[in-house]
């Protein structure tokens, strides 16, 4: 690969989220895979900007952040918001201003259409009040604020609805270039976990990696709700998010071909 087009310094593998379920984790864990390169810092951000997509400039710049793993067989970025599909009718994304509202598309274009992906599921619910209180210890949101009043921004709870965001990536990539990983096994099983992902990058699975059951950055929610100033998540806020996300639960069982129990608990100790 010494004499690689120019071209082939563009990534050939993305994670591209979801938000809170561990994509810092497996960007890690490709990184630590001798046959692959992945970004630093990890979320290069690039497909959500049409100044960068759609200039030669913002390409060039792109590029240049992959030429270190122009000898790599797989070059790798991780943005969570990439998942997020964006619908203007949805009442819980009014403040979505990304100048590239169809970002699979903009991917497919720009990286063709082998592109391997990667995304990570967690329960929506679960998903939704971690990002709550990330925005909070971001300072976005203060003690009177409750999910259900402020779940409308910064995708808390439209980056959980599962089926309409992996719909947008199927019809622009063909199912079998789309992987699909649970946050449930990177917590219970992460060895099999990455074992299966490298096994369908076509690579060597057994690397050695001495972090690998290590946690990354996925802040707990847990106990958040006894914390000083904190705002609350109640159990009506719970049964709440439960049946707004029940469709998208379902759809993810079948798209698996998965039972997942847990992620239709309703259970307040659950999530806290």
């Amino acid at each position: 690969m010494g004499n690689a087009k120019e071209t082939d310094a563009l990534p050939n593998l993305l994670v591209v989220g979801a938000q809170k379920a561990g994509s810092t984790w497996l960007h890690e864990r490709l990184a630590a895979h001798p046959d692959i390169f992945m970004s630093h810092p990890k979320e290069l951000r690039f497909f959500g900007h049409r100044d960068k997509t759609e200039t030669a400039q913002g390409i060039t710049d792109y590029k240049s952040e992959f030429t270190a793993g122009i000898d790599k067989r797989y070059r790798g970025e991780s943005t969570p918001a990439y998942f997020w599909s964006h619908d203007p009718n949805s009442q819980y994304a009014e403040d979505l201003k990304r100048t590239n509202s169809d970002i699979p598309s903009v991917v497919a274009r720009i990286l063709g259409p082998d592109t391997a992906l990667v995304v990570s599921l967690r329960n929506p619910v679960a998903r939704a009040v971690s990002a709550f209180y990330h925005q909070y210890r971001a300072g976005n949101i203060n003690a009177n604020d409750s999910i259900r009043n402020r779940g409308h921004r910064w995708g808390i709870i439209d980056m959980g609805f599962y089926q309409r965001h992996i719909e947008a990536w199927l019809r622009c990539f063909p199912a079998e270039r789309l992987h699909a990983v649970l946050f449930d096994d990177i917590a219970e099983r992460p060895k099999q976990l990455v074992t299966n992902l490298y096994q369908w990058l076509d690579l060597p699975s057994e690397v050695g990696d001495p972090n690998l059951q290590l946690p990354s950055n996925q802040s707990a929610s847990r106990s958040a709700n006894e914390s000083p100033g904190a705002p609350l998540v109640s159990l009506q806020d719970i049964r709440y998010l439960a049946q707004l996300y029940e469709k998208d639960i379902g759809f993810v069982e079948d798209y698996l071909s998965r039972k997942l129990p847990s992620w239709r608990s309703t259970e307040l100790d659950d999530y806290l």
